[in-house]
């Protein structure tokens, strides 16, 4: 949603507020899946956990919860921009690593270090091609022609339309360089159209998130 945000001069924190009510959605539908696939084929079920056990997970994973919380909150309240939230972030799970849980060292920070610039330089390769892309776009006008061309007297169907296109493209393609290379033409559409410009935004992430969990190709 940050990326989406930069890309479409979208508020990041409007797009945070919107993606709650999708995102609740979503955990309610994979939980029904899961009991109904569980019931249907009888898989065997751990015990149910006491009240000690539960309070014991909830005190050690309370402190790690408090990561997403600066992170969005800080954001949404307006507090921090995402960098500094996204630093702020960071500092708070090695002081967590370190100092509480006591299970990084210099050695597995130096590890980690390392596999985030690789897996970083992968998607700024990629996000470079799409923003070439996305100039040429923009040189040669094609949004514009697409919004003269386009029929927005459904904006329904003009969203049905474009949320498929966006899914298929998701399916072969890593969701960074597709906002890239999608935002900038469908967005203008959007709006042209009269959709909240937060509200395409939640629907584009979301489109490209399932894409990328979709075969053929889908997330390692």
């Amino acid at each position: 949603m940050i990326v989406w945000g930069a890309l479409t001069n979208t508020s990041i924190a409007g797009l945070f507020l919107g993606g709650i009510l999708p995102g609740l959605m979503i955990g309610v539908a994979q939980l029904a899946l899961n009991v109904g696939y569980v019931r249907r084929y009888q898989v065997p079920v751990r015990r149910r956990a006491s009240l000690v056990e539960l309070a014991r997970s909830s005190k050690d994973g309370l402190l790690a919860a408090g990561i997403p919380v600066v992170i969005i909150g800080g954001i949404t309240l307006g507090l921090v921009t995402p960098t500094e939230a996204a630093v702020i972030a960071v500092l708070y799970a090695l002081a967590l690593g370190t100092l509480v849980y006591r299970e990084l060292n210099l050695s597995k920070v130096l590890d980690a270090s390392t596999d985030t610039v690789r897996l970083c330089s992968l998607s700024l390769f990629s996000l470079v091609g799409a923003a070439i892309f996305g100039y040429l776009i923009s040189f040669y006008q094609i949004p514009p022609k697409l919004m003269a061309g386009v029929d927005i007297s459904d904006p329904v169907m003009l969203l049905l339309v474009m949320t498929a296109v966006m899914l298929v493209i998701g399916t072969f393609m890593d969701s960074l360089p597709a906002m890239a290379i999608m935002a900038p033409i469908f967005q203008p559409l959007a709006m042209q159209a009269g959709v909240h410009p937060v509200q395409f935004g939640v629907i584009g992430v979301m489109a490209l998130g399932l894409g990328l969990i979709t075969p053929p190709m889908v997330s390692a």
